[in-house]
């Protein structure tokens, strides 16, 4: 081009902007590719593909501040097709400096030729990333490579015209826009501020910008001396929608503004630097608030603006001007003073009433509510005593809905509730130096939390963690991780260029399933300059799913692909696109007396060269359908109606990996047994193997060992099969029902499958194990539900597989409902079929280990939900597990011991207005609450030393029905709007309750027997219910009852005493309606549960104790009624005599009542243990009593002849009488007889001596025998039985809580679960009552935790001497396989015999199984014990290879190992200290007392 020429073309309208320099490119003489700018026009600088081209540009005389980098260039000498990208850096050099560097300032973008689109001519190009100048003697050198695709191909050149600085005017006067280039990293939304300002030339410095949570509107705020500017800016505009260039426009004109004075100060450029503003918007766009972060002497005061009412938020035709926003002028007077982060937020995000929209200002020490109408404060919540950036940043990442996080306690992270001001569920994790920060997914299921340098996952209800990551992480845990469901979008430094704030951070967007980074991606700064970049999380965070979806193109091109009918024999070589040769051979194999196919896989082109095999169990058939996908190196496997998918690598363990297996044919009962073949004509699937189309025969079934065949109707059509399920789909499955049918075909495979194939396939199912968005369902549902005798080994192994007591794999929901929870589905079959225990008892070994492992209750929810059922078919394996979880440890104590209310014994008190407090070192077996206080540590508890348990109150009753047990949820549950009570309410709704005949009881107890009560976790869930609410409940019953007591001692005093007793018809009335009060209570009771009201001794003597004077007051008011001339005085005797009974009678019953205290408890049980241990004897001694008495009768009155006659004699001839008197005659009351003794009758003195060694000599020494006996028993089991008293109170109880209105919002007594101490003595004493020799349950704070994640669902590696030392306890576990397996059928015949028992009585009645079923059990166990001992014995060697190549350890591994031990050592020799001072502060506080 002619000199002339391109001056003529500078001076067209798109070429003149108003620009802050302007540079003309001139060669130098030394290098022909490096260039000088200058103020005069030049030719253009030619940059050809292959080189390296760059100019140095001089600074001199430029305003400090942000500015553009444009470069116009013609693309016209440029081939798109064999350039591959195009790269700009600016590097920067100060005056002195000789090399050009990479700095802070510098910038570098890289971009991709199909970004620019189809440009052939001129273009001016804006770089995305603005340059600050800082000191005019700066220089820069802006760089420019053109790389080709191949390095033999010329891609021509591009001119280079000119270098502009600044130009904020992204429009020149004729219209055209710069194109801007934005190389890695494109936000979705790109906002300008101040490019509606032709004039302008340096770019404004934004300070603060915010996105509304609609993502449909932004605000800005930057500064000018003197003044504050607000820019509200509308996201939908149409730039952001042209058609081929979504992503190349930016926003440059906002729909409001406002601007509002400010210190000067505070603009000046080295304060504003450091200055932090405050802005948040509305989700409408409609109010914008701004203020300071903190406090500073000329920083902003808290202001808000809006939006004029009939000003269009959404302007897409840009017709009306930016309209002005006007400031509120009356707010809180809180809010005129606040200095700090504030937000707007929806607690309802499907709520769109701008009304019910709340504004939340937090400080990390407060968090409060403000109302966005009338800018009233609605509540506030205090959360802590320090202040500090960690906690106000963590709460603002994690705002979600009703829920945040807070990281105010070292090694916690507390999930808050908005709307009830309560923590909702506590987070533990490992105490870090630095902060950890929290972020909440959007359904408030799952947190991710940055602690020591990882994120990890976990379940916000149940605390569980579900997996850790770590790659590319820092340790100081600001990771800015964004959450969205089923994966976390976190950094990824080890691919940032971290001395480069302008180059964009690489991100990776991590899978929460298994921990996989499933894409890395590039973003911008949030803003820099004059920019501010937003990115839709959608694109990014929801990539298309692997198991559905091709990820390229939507409409991929299927492909037929060839495939090959496999039999015995079979040999078949594979190559993948990395021509890797695969080779398949087919051959049988028998095992446990049946023949199976298998399908061995190697490396290598020939069946000869062949290494790292893999066996593939194929099933029964005799012929099988593989197809090769060579792009994705998968191997597709049909075979009796199963697709099998394999992908096969030479870089994984084995070569052979399962990807996907489904059945396709629906059951057919009638075919069960039948070998079923399903022949193939055609296969279509993508490049990707994501889509497929499967034309298949109609299936035919080989019958008689192949002699025979049944085969389909003739004219039946072919069968479609595709993938996704689609219409032309031919089969009635669905595809989850092929999904659980492809998971139970694993079953059948397992167990003729090597331990290579067994891992593989428990592999397969860990990784469906957990519901996923792909497999909403557990796998372990689907193999519960599955169980059956024939597989039961092979079940057992699999689940105990699956559920390894070291490693997490399967996180229990405690919510689940019981047709999906598996120990229930297993616990359901044990009713008629009681061998499904086995996999049901791994099931319980996996909760009660990892619940004491990793500390945390939520594992033990499926237990629970089932206890009633377990304690009902398996009673004693019911108080293992329940002894098993006696003593978990928290897992934070100093979190507990600063944070709880403690549950207090009631007590008499004088001022008994005052609460009740006590310190907790001084209180005798503390009961704790959890109650956050947010206050600084009391230091007195600094003393108490003693472990700290927990217990949850599932384990003491269980929920009746599914819609009451929604009640028990401890936070994430909907708010409840009821109102609180006053006592007085209280005690109306209870009369009104009681009125009704069956109230529906919401919790019952389990049944528990004494033994149970012996568990130290029970006890204090008791306690604490006792003291609490029990107590309270009692007592009012109580009090109730003695006026009853006071009422009929009243009357039976009088009678003797009052002068006139015929006026005591009130008394026996109101003694009447009394008794009958309360035996309608005891018919409620009664009604409630007949067996358990009828198997307590109790119940009876209450009905006789209400009973008895309600007949004798019925019977004293007839009598008086009657009149006193027509009653002789027998008759007025007798009718007293019930009053004097009912006098016993109450006394009794006042006794028993009173024991829920333990002295009375004591005495009360000891005299029920001697009547339980004395029945026998009273049985006899009654009938020894009756046959002297007879003797004697007959002895002192008998006649042989009619007119004989007796002496006469004293004894009693009425027989009641004489029985009496015979009683009495232990006693020495001997008168009836004495004169007798005088008497030569031989007969009677014999009678005599006799009854005198019978009764007083053998009879009463036994009776004393027994007592003594039944006083020992009733000693050591008071204490049992006083628990098991105070439990039936504490049930009512509960129950009436739950039905008066806002009793349960009204006291906090309502936990989940509590917590208790023990000394260590004490635990180590239950521990060898009840569990000698088993795992420690001491659980102290420096023990580990347990949360190790399966590594299948970890990203963190684990250290080599675990791996070695799980490697050496599976092979013993497989060592010892055989023998137990062989013992299996034993076990199960006779190890429960119970279980067996119960099971032929079931077979008997015909409810069990089938007869056939069991015949051949046996055998069949045995011959599958042997073939998997034979298998595991063939790969032996190969494991004996592996662990000698993990034996040896490099040095960090021994460094980690000897500090691992050292700290074990520390921790052990600080509990023999802690246990030091507990022994000398009780020594000191007994030597105080003395």
């Amino acid at each position: 081009m002619e000199l002339s020429q391109w001056r003529a073309d500078m001076t067209r309208p798109e070429h003149t902007t108003h620009v802050a320099r302007r540079w003309y490119m001139r060669p130098t003489e030394d290098n022909p590719f490096e260039t000088i700018g200058h103020n005069i026009p030049q030719e253009p600088s030619l940059v050809e593909s292959g080189t390296l081209w760059g100019s140095a540009l001089t600074f001199e005389g430029i305003e400090i501040g942000w500015y553009w980098i444009v470069v116009c260039v013609s693309l016209k000498n440029l081939d798109y097709s064999k350039v591959f990208t195009m790269n700009f850096d600016v590097q920067r050099k100060s005056a002195g400096q000789d090399e050009w560097l990479m700095t802070d300032n510098s910038c570098e973008t890289t971009l991709r030729t199909e970004e620019l689109g189809a440009i052939y001519d001129y273009v001016r190009l804006r770089i995305h990333r603005q340059l600050y100048i800082d000191d005019i003697d700066d220089s820069c050198r802006l760089g420019i490579n053109l790389a080709n695709t191949d390095d033999n191909d010329n891609a021509g050149s591009i001119e280079v015209h000119y270098i502009e600085l600044g130009a904020s005017a992204f429009d020149s006067p004729s219209g055209v826009k710069d194109h801007v280039i934005y190389g890695d990293g494109v936000p979705d939304y790109f906002i300008s501020v101040g490019a509606d300002e032709p004039s302008r030339t340096k770019a404004v410095t934004i300070s603060a910008c915010e996105i509304s949570d609609t993502k449909n509107h932004a605000a800005t705020l930057h500064f000018t001396p003197g003044e504050g500017h607000i820019n509200l800016w509308d996201l939908r505009t149409p730039d952001n929608y042209v058609a081929g260039n979504k992503k190349s426009r930016p926003i440059t004109r906002p729909i409001g503004r406002v601007s509002f004075r400010v210190s000067p100060f505070l603009t000046a450029p080295e304060v504003l630097k450091e200055y932090m503003a405050m802005i948040a918007i509305s989700s409408t766009g409609s109010q914008i608030v701004v203020g300071s972060e903190r406090e500073t002497a000329h920083g902003i005061p808290f202001q808000v603006f809006q939006m004029p009412p009939s000003k269009e938020l959404l302007d897409k035709a840009n017709i009306y001007p930016p309209a002005t926003l006007t400031r509120v002028p009356s707010i809180c007077p809180d809010l005129a003073s606040y200095y700090g982060v504030g937000v707007f937020h929806r607690i309802d995000p499907t709520n769109t009433d701008e009304k019910d929209e709340r504004f939340i200002i937090y400080n990390g020490i407060t968090l409060e509510v403000y109302d966005t109408e009338s800018w009233c404060r609605i509540y506030r919540l205090e959360l802590g005593y320090q202040r500090g950036e960690e906690f106000t940043l963590c709460i603002t990442q994690s705002l979600r809905g009703r829920y945040f996080c807070w990281n105010g306690f070292k090694g916690v992270i507390s999930i808050w509730d908005i709307e009830t001001g309560r923590i909702a569920s506590n987070i533990y994790v490992e105490e870090d130096r630095a902060a950890t920060y929290a972020v909440l997914s959007p359904d408030e299921s799952k947190v991710a939390i940055s602690v020591k340098g990882t994120v990890q996952v976990f379940d916000t209800v149940t605390g569980i963690k579900m997996g850790s990551y770590f790659e590319g992480l820092d340790r100081d845990n600001i990771f800015g991780i964004i959450f969205e469901q089923d994966h976390f979008l976190t950094t990824n430094r080890s691919l940032s260029n971290t001395n480069d704030v302008f180059m964009p951070n690489m991100r990776s967007v991590v899978r929460v399933r298994d921990m996989v980074v499933v894409e890395d991606y590039y973003v911008h700064e949030e803003f820099r300059g004059s920019v501010a970049n937003f990115l839709s999380l959608g694109n990014i965070l929801y990539p298309p799913s692997e198991e559905y979806s091709c990820g390229i193109t939507n409409d991929c091109l299927m492909l037929d692909r060839p495939f090959d009918i496999f039999y015995v024999d079979s040999v078949r070589t594979f190559v993948n696109s990395e021509d890797i040769a695969f080779t398949a051979y087919s051959s049988q194999k028998y095992v446990a007396g049946e023949v199976t196919h298998t399908l061995q896989v190697g490396i290598g082109a020939s069946y000869e060269e062949m290494t790292n095999t893999m066996t593939l169990i194929l099933g029964k058939s005799l012929e099988h359908r593989i197809f090769w996908v060579r792009e994705t190196s998968q191997l597709f496997v049909v075979n009796e109606g199963f697709l099998f998918t394999w992908s096969l690598s030479n870089v994984f363990t084995n070569v052979a990996t399962l990807d996907r297996v489904v059945k396709f044919l629906d059951h057919d009962p009638d075919h069960a047994k039948h070998q079923c073949i399903t022949d193939i004509l055609n296969v279509k699937m993508c490049e990707h193997a994501c889509q497929y189309t499967i034309e298949i025969k109609p299936t035919y079934w080989i019958v008689n060992n192949g002699f025979s065949t049944i085969r389909p109707p003739a004219g039946t059509p072919n069968n479609i099969l595709t993938f996704p399920k689609s219409a032309a789909d031919t089969f009635h499955t669905t595809q989850d029902y092929r999904n659980d049918m492809g998971i139970l075909g694993l079953i059948q495979l397992y167990r003729f499958g090597d331990s290579d194939f067994k891992d593989e396939i428990i592999r397969f199912l860990k990784n469906r194990i957990r519901p996923s968005r792909e497999n909403p369902l557990s796998c372990l549902v689907t193999l519960c539900r599955a169980w059956n005798a024939d597989d039961r080994l092979a079940l057992e192994q699999i689940v105990t597989e699956l559920l390894p007591p070291k490693y997490i794999t399967w996180i229990p929901d405690p919510h689940e409902d019981k047709s999906t929870e598996p120990l229930a589905i297993l616990l359901e079959i044990a009713q008629t079929r009681p061998r499904v225990f086995g996999v049901a008892k791994a099931v319980m070994k996996y909760l009660v280990s990892h619940a004491n492992r990793s500390k945390n209750l939520a594992f033990l929810s499926p237990l629970f939900g089932s206890m009633h059922e377990v304690m009902e078919l398996y009673p004693e394996e019911a108080l293992e597990c329940m002894g098993r979880i006696a003593f978990i440890p928290v897992k934070n104590r100093a979190y507990i011991i600063d944070n709880h209310t403690l549950a207090l014994p009631p007590r008499p008190r004088l001022r008994f207005w005052e609460p009740r407090t006590k310190p907790l070192i001084k209180t005798n077996e503390p009961i704790m609450q959890f109650n956050f206080t947010g206050e600084k540590a009391d230091s007195s508890n600094d003393g108490f030393t003693r472990p700290v348990f927990m217990a949850s109150f599932d384990a003491l009753w269980y929920y009746k029905d599914q819609q009451q047990a929604e009640l028990k949820k401890d936070g994430f549950e909907a708010a409840s709007n009821t109102a609180t009570t006053t006592w007085w309410k209280t005690l109306y709704h209870m009369f009104r309750l009681k009125c009704h005949i069956k109230l529906p009881a919401v919790v019952e107890c389990y049944d528990f027997n004494l033994e149970f009560f012996d568990n130290p976790a029970i006890a204090a869930l008791v306690a604490y219910k006792w003291n609490t609410i029990g107590y309270s409940y009692w007592l009012f019953r109580f009090l109730f009852q003695c006026v009853f007591y006071g009422l009929v001692v009243t009357a039976a005093l009088m009678q003797v005493y009052y002068p006139h007793p015929s006026q005591l018809v009130g008394l026996f009335i109101v003694i009447i309606v009394v008794a009958c009060i309360f035996l309608w209570l005891e018919l409620l009771q009664a009604v409630h549960s007949w067996s358990r009201y009828s198997g307590s001794t109790y119940n009876g003597l209450d009905v006789v104790a209400f009973g008895l004077p309600l007949v004798a007051s019925a019977i004293q008011l007839h009598s008086i009624f009657k009149g006193d001339t027509l009653i002789s005085e027998g008759d007025i005797k007798g009718h007293t005599r019930f009053i004097s009974a009912s006098v016993l009678a109450v006394f009794m019953h006042m006794l028993f009542e009173l024991r829920i205290h333990k002295q009375v408890c004591k005495y009360v049980m000891i005299i029920q243990q001697m009547v339980i241990e004395i029945r026998g004897f009273f049985i006899i001694f009654a009938g020894g009593l009756l046959a002297f008495t007879i003797a004697t009768q007959h002895l002192l009155r008998a006649c042989p002849v009619d007119d004989c006659k007796r002496d006469p004699t004293d004894f009693p001839e009425h027989f009641f009488y004489a029985l009496s008197a015979t009683y009495f005659f232990m006693g020495g009351r001997y008168d009836p007889v004495s004169p007798l003794f005088d008497k030569e009758d031989l007969g009677f003195h014999l009678m005599m001596i006799v009854y005198f060694f019978f009764t007083v000599i053998v009879m009463l020494n036994v009776l004393i025998a027994l007592i003594n006996v039944a006083f020992t028993k009733g000693d050591d089991g008071w204490r049992l039985a006083w628990i098991e008293s105070r439990l039936r109170y504490i049930e009512s109880a509960e129950n009436m809580s739950h039905h008066i209105p806002g009793f349960r919002q009204t006291h906090d007594w309502f936990p989940k679960q509590i917590y208790f101490s023990a000394t260590p003595q004490q635990v180590r004493d239950y521990q060898e009552k009840y569990h000698p020799g088993g795992e420690n349950m001491s659980g102290g704070d420096g023990e580990d935790d347990g949360d190790e994640v399966d590594p299948i669902f970890d990203n963190v590696p684990r250290p080599k001497e675990e791996e070695e030392q799980q490697q050496s306890e599976e092979e013993q576990t497989e060592e010892q396989t055989g023998e137990d397996d062989a013992a299996e059928p034993a076990e199960g015949e006779g190890a429960n015999g119970d279980s067996e028992q119960g099971e032929t009585e079931a077979e008997e009645e015909g409810e069990g199984e089938a007869n056939a079923e069991g015949e051949d059990e046996g055998q069949k166990d045995q011959e599958q014990t042997t073939a998997t001992t034979t298998d595991e014995t063939a790969t032996k060697d190969s494991k004996d290879k592996a662990i000698e190549h993990n034996s040896s350890l490099d040095l960090r591994t021994q460094v980690s190992e000897l500090q691992r031990q050292l700290t074990l050592q520390q921790e052990q020799s600080q509990k023999q200290f802690d246990e030091l001072k507990e022994l000398l502060l009780r020594a000191t506080t007994t030597k105080s007392k003395k």
